[in-house]
């Protein structure tokens, strides 16, 4: 319920990053906060094929790929509309023990054109994302042979300062779902997940 021109914050999930919502979100002096939780994508492929298993539905292994790849491949491109917004984008990797929560390995915020990273190895391999081959038939030939990008040219298109922390151990989020909202926003719907995810700050890695 809205009260004093105030409403709880609202939860979006999705896939892909949606301009759409990102309005919505700001609308009205909103802030947003974006999460990403990425998981290496060897592990996403398995796991869908363990639950085809035992539901019987067994997911192409080419759309998980592209989802992967295309999310991570989109994700700066989209947010760089709106640099100088109140946003502030976390890209988490959930390749932990099952129960535990997700690390947080980078935290950038586009009004201040600031980008903390705690852990660089990992952003690097979320990076690597953006050359998945969608084609792949086994580990072996997951990933094209082919350079990654830079840290820095990845995030170039966002404009913002790269700094990195010392403090790599860090793993409890300061804030873990999507958009948080300061006025009037009445629905939010409830999509299937792959690698942008609204969490809880007690969620823990299901796996």
């Amino acid at each position: 319920m809205v009260k004093e021109k105030r409403s709880p914050h609202v939860l979006l999930d999705q896939i892909y990053l949606s301009e759409e919502r990102m309005n919505i979100a700001l609308k009205n002096g909103g802030q947003a906060m974006v999460t990403v939780v990425s998981t290496d994508v060897r592990d996403a492929v398995k796991r869908s094929y363990q639950r085809g298993i035992e539901t019987t539905r067994l997911e192409h292994s080419e759309g998980i790929l592209s989802s992967h790849q295309g999310m991570v491949h989109e994700l700066i491109r989209d947010l760089s509309k709106f640099r100088g917004k109140p946003i502030i984008l976390e890209i988490c990797d959930n390749n932990v023990p099952k129960g535990e929560s997700p690390i947080l390995i980078a935290r950038i915020n586009l009004q201040n054109q600031e980008a903390l990273i705690f852990d660089e190895a990992k952003l690097k391999l979320f990076i690597k994302k953006t050359i998945i081959n969608t084609k792949a038939t086994s580990e072996l030939d997951v990933y094209l042979n082919k350079p990654v990008i830079s840290i820095e040219d990845y995030l170039k298109p966002l404009q913002v300062d790269i700094k990195k922390s010392n403090h790599r151990s860090i793993r409890q989020l300061t804030h873990l779902g999507i958009f948080s909202k300061q006025l009037s926003l009445h629905n939010s719907e409830d999509n299937h997940i792959v690698d942008v995810a609204a969490r809880c700050h007690n969620h823990t890695n299901p796996h």
